[in-house]
């Protein structure tokens, strides 16, 4: 760009010299300068990007961890929320149980009350209805016992109105839940002595006071850690390795595998609880080893524990608190489960009475239809005989002595002594009817009122009363002498059944003989049977049975009575007939 004055340019050669040194060192410069500020270019940029780059770890590492809080939490909540769903839909099935027994006991109710207080609003119901109501709702008693699991000694399954064969007990079939406990701390004893850990268990302590639970009821599950490691791992730092991940995990799949044979066979209420407790629960323990087995990092949610350790014992918390809540309400049932069971032990007190009323009542009535025929033909053949000797009397006159009326007399003698025989007969006849008529009813009627009592002895034997459930917990009441005297006095008065000593052992029931309503001496012993238990009932069944055959037996010797009086009455007329003739 510089020319000099011979080229016709403005520089001349000593000027284009110093300015040519001058451009090199500005040129130089301007070198250096570009060069360092593309070094410096150079290094912003991989700094930019290293930068970035452990930014975007850190986040992505955040992400994952949040990730696993927000899926271990999700799943905790899944199984929780399962829990609850199961737990609420045996306590559906149990309410469900009970109002269908409450429904029976109120069919039985009004059964009886149609039979014993009849209305034209009322359907018309016979005893032997009644009667054939009770075993089911037997039936369902029994059901109710077995799914509460709350029998002193194990019901009998199936009732019948007369059984061919006494019912005998089965075995208590579920399973011992402190057997249970035991097998399980043996099996995880087992899969921590084989990865060299040592598994420390917790006893469950209960306050004999109050009867609550204070421990976690399932802290066989909850992973201990050892004796000589005092402070637990924190979260932030990497706890396992490789081979400690392995172990943890054949841990899990060990726990897993043993869930399947804890309480397999459950029929019962509490035991069914338990078992959907352990099956979260180990469901819990599996999830949670699993989840602290691969998180690394510091804590990100509040909610979550440092610890293996610390979160089981959260959750076997929540666990036991509705282990709690459904013991409670297990407790409600046995309460209104021994409610029922007074109710109808009330309910039963009427049903002796109107079989044995009915009993009483057919052959009453039966025997009053045969006795008013042989009355009847009795009056027609005492009218009869009552004419003859009317006849006999008129015919008989003074006029007869004259020796050529000899005749007539002697025929007027032998029809007085035929129409004596006849008059003797008739009165025969009439007893002996009478007495067959009546003692083959007393026979009968016996007979009826033994089958009776038999088959509702039997049929009360299996008769289930508060003594036979377990009590429950119930709040201890501490009242004074005079309110217990009274309401015991009450009870007595007013019929009622107290709670305590409703069962005991089976007694020698002595079946009616013919003998008891006719009042003759015989040698034959009465037959007799024993029962497998006597209840109120039992006692209440042989009073009225007593009580019926005492008012059959008054109405046999009344009759029996009239029978004489009337024979005597008319040998006596005879006799005094006999004379004046």
């Amino acid at each position: 760009a510089f020319k000099p004055f011979a080229e016709g340019g403005n520089f001349g050669p000593d000027e284009i010299e110093t300015y040519r040194k001058r451009l090199e060192k500005c040129n130089l410069k301007i070198d250096n300068c570009e060069t360092f500020i593309l070094g410096e270019l150079d290094g912003m940029e991989a700094q930019a990007l290293e930068t970035a780059e452990d930014i975007i770890n850190n986040f992505d590492t955040k992400l994952k961890m949040h990730i696993l809080d927000v899926a271990f939490l999700e799943k905790v909540n899944s199984w929780m929320s399962n829990c609850q769903v199961k737990i609420k839909t045996e306590v559906a099935a149990c309410n469900m149980m009970s109002r269908k027994l409450k429904s029976k006991i109120e069919g039985l109710r009004r059964l009886i009350d149609s039979c014993a207080r009849p209305h034209p609003d009322k359907p018309i119901v016979k005893p032997e209805e009644v009667v054939a109501a009770i075993p089911e709702v037997y039936n369902q008693f029994q059901k109710r016992i077995y799914y509460l699991d709350c029998a002193k000694v194990s019901p009998h399954v199936g009732v019948t109105i007369n059984p061919a064969k006494r019912p005998e007990h089965r075995p208590d079939s579920p399973q011992d839940f402190q057997s249970v406990v035991s097998m399980t701390k043996n099996i995880l004893n087992l899969s921590k002595n084989q990865r060299g850990a040592t598994v420390e268990t917790e006893s469950v302590i209960q306050d004999k006071k109050k009867g609550v639970l204070m421990e976690p009821l399932y802290d066989w599950f909850i992973v201990k850690e050892k004796e000589k490691e005092k402070t637990p791992a924190k979260r932030g730092k990497s706890r396992v390795d490789t081979s400690e991940r392995t172990k943890r995990n054949n841990s899990a799949s060990s726990r897993s595998s043993m869930m399947s044979v804890v309480l397999t066979d459950c029929h019962s209420f509490m035991p069914l609880i338990k078992k959907i407790l352990q099956e979260t629960q180990g469901a819990l323990c599996v999830s949670s080893e699993a989840y602290y087995a691969q998180y690394q990092g510091p804590p990100m949610r509040a909610g979550i524990a440092d610890n293996l350790e610390g979160c089981m014992e959260g959750l076997n918390k929540r666990l036991n608190s509705y282990y709690l809540q459904t013991e409670e309400f297990y407790n409600k049932c046995i309460q209104e489960l021994r409610g029922m069971l007074t109710e109808v032990m009330l309910l039963h007190k009427e049903i002796p009475e109107l079989l044995f009323s009915e009993i009483l009542e057919k052959y009453v009535t039966e025997v009053s239809q045969k006795t008013y025929m042989v009355k009847h033909q009795f009056e027609r053949n005492k009218t009869k005989v009552h004419c003859a000797k009317e006849t006999n009397k008129l015919t008989l006159k003074p006029i007869l002595g004259h020796p050529n009326n000899e005749v007539d007399l002697n025929n007027l003698c032998r029809k007085e002594e035929d129409r004596m025989i006849e008059s003797g007969d008739i009165l025969n006849e009439f007893v002996n009817e009478m007495t067959n008529i009546e003692s083959g009813s007393a026979k009968e009627f016996v007979e009826a009122i033994n089958y009776c009592t038999e088959r509702l002895l039997h049929l009360f034997d299996q008769l289930i009363t508060t003594d036979d459930v377990i009590l429950g917990k119930v709040a201890e009441q501490k009242l004074p002498s005079t309110v217990l005297l009274k309401r015991e006095v009450r009870a007595q008065r007013e019929g009622y059944i107290t709670e305590s000593g409703q069962s005991s052992e089976g007694r020698e029931v002595r079946l009616l003989n013919i003998n008891d309503i006719t009042e003759r001496t015989s040698s034959a012993k009465a037959a007799s049977f024993k029962t497998s238990k006597f209840t109120p009932v039992h006692e209440n069944t042989l009073q009225c049975k007593e009580d019926v055959c005492n008012e059959y037996k008054t109405r046999f010797s009344n009759v029996m009575e009239e029978i004489h009086l009337i024979s005597s009455q008319w040998i006596g007329n005879e006799e005094k007939w006999t004379q004046q003739w």
